[in-house]
């Protein structure tokens, strides 16, 4: 059976993260998202883990765009709101990949950045 997640679902997830992308933005998110389903078909991940492995990969689009997270609210005279920048990436890619032992979702997760050293000896 082919799992699909929804505009609603994932912006009831987002909004109580406090993250609030553009609904155009949201729309190309789920559809990388739920290009994944038949790809779990052919596997015997409940349909649970799969929407949760689809639901924290648009986490990862939306925090990976650089939405900015709800921080603060204000209102009565002074409104005010303020906002950060999450970097909760790492501890979205390391839930998906506990839930995804094959692997499915690999291609779709952002990579690792990596850092080089370049050491000169003279002697």
């Amino acid at each position: 059976m082919a799992v699909q997640i929804e505009i609603e679902d994932a912006e009831s997830m987002l909004s109580s993260l406090g993250f609030a992308p553009p609904d155009t933005l949201l729309e190309l998110y789920l559809a990388q998202a739920n290009s994944l389903s038949e790809k779990f078909a052919n596997t015997d991940y409940m349909e649970a883990t799969q929407k949760l492995i689809m639901l924290y990969l648009v986490a990862i689009f939306a925090i990976s765009s650089g939405a900015r997270r709800i921080a603060s609210e204000s209102s009565a005279s002074g409104a005010s709101r303020s906002f950060n920048y999450a970097d909760d990436v790492a501890k979205l890619k390391a839930a998906i990949k506990g839930l995804d032992p094959l692997g499915i979702a690999d291609d779709l997760l952002p990579q690792d950045k990596k850092t080089g050293l370049f050491v000169v000896v003279e002697g």
